[in-house]
């Protein structure tokens, strides 16, 4: 996954979780 995409992964995150689950989850997006 490159950069540009997790950015977005971690939005949609945040919309559907709210903004702590997509923090925690941002940097396993990154990783990946």
């Amino acid at each position: 996954m490159d950069e540009h995409a997790a950015l977005l992964a971690a939005l949609r995150l945040q919309l559907d979780w709210g903004a702590d689950e997509a923090l925690e989850a941002a940097p396993l997006g990154l990783a990946a």
